[in-house]
């Protein structure tokens, strides 16, 4: 509500089975949860709370839930790394920081979660899409050479990605192999800053035209 709470800005939002919604305030730095009216909102995890571990987060960029384990992932943009918040236990666990010993991201924003549990993250500073096991592990790219800056990505079905980039969308399959485009002055200007798919459908917020755009998803026809 933002007429008793002043200062709030929410950059990102991700649902948990359609009953919870969680939402990223940038401005207090805090997750919040609320029901599927947007009634009970309270403060689910916030750096200031007074815990250690909470001191590991810098500039929140994104997150996600993931539907399999119940894990909750948000991008510490700052220190160029994913958080997993286990919502059962509590327990926060990192990856991908910069001087670990895996790859490091460097401009990480959204985020997304596969079937498999693999994190899939929009890493502006690399200019690629990382792939990250759930429970850590060696970091992949992919995209790179063909993405500028992208902000944010989804998973389709059939492990397919989907990178909302600087001037389009573009959808890669696991490894890399980009299977279709829109943007780039191909069918339209457009300037991503996020992307989502849902029933069989990418929806894009473009900053160009102040606009969501829908675009359909055709599967290929059995030979």
């Amino acid at each position: 509500d933002s007429r008793t709470e002043r200062r709030f800005l929410p950059s990102d939002v991700s649902v948990s089975g359609g009953i919870e919604i969680y939402a990223l305030d940038s401005v207090n730095s805090r997750i919040l949860r609320l029901d599927r009216n947007l009634k009970n909102a309270y403060t689910v995890y916030q750096p200031d709370s007074g815990e250690d571990q909470f001191g590991i987060f810098g500039k929140f960029g994104g997150l996600a839930f993931d539907q399999t384990s119940g894990d909750l992932f948000v991008i510490d943009t700052d220190n160029g790394a994913v958080v997993r918040i286990d919502m059962l236990g509590g327990n926060i666990h990192t990856s991908g920081k910069f001087g670990s010993e895996r790859l490091s991201l460097r401009e990480p924003l959204g985020l997304d979660t596969g079937a498999d549990g693999s994190i899939y993250i929009a890493d502006r500073g690399n200019a690629a899409v990382g792939i990250l096991p759930h429970f850590g592990g060696a970091l992949s790219f992919i995209g790179g050479g063909m993405l500028e800056a992208p902000v944010d990505v989804a998973v389709l079905s059939n492990d397919r990605i989907i990178a909302a980039d600087k001037r389009g969308v573009v959808i890669f399959d696991r490894t890399g192999t980009p299977l279709a485009i829109a943007g780039y002055g191909t069918d339209r200007e457009m300037s991503p800053r996020s992307v989502a798919f849902f029933g069989g459908k990418i929806y894009i917020s473009d900053a160009a035209s102040s606009r969501v755009l829908e675009y359909s998803i055709r599967e290929k026809s059995a030979p």
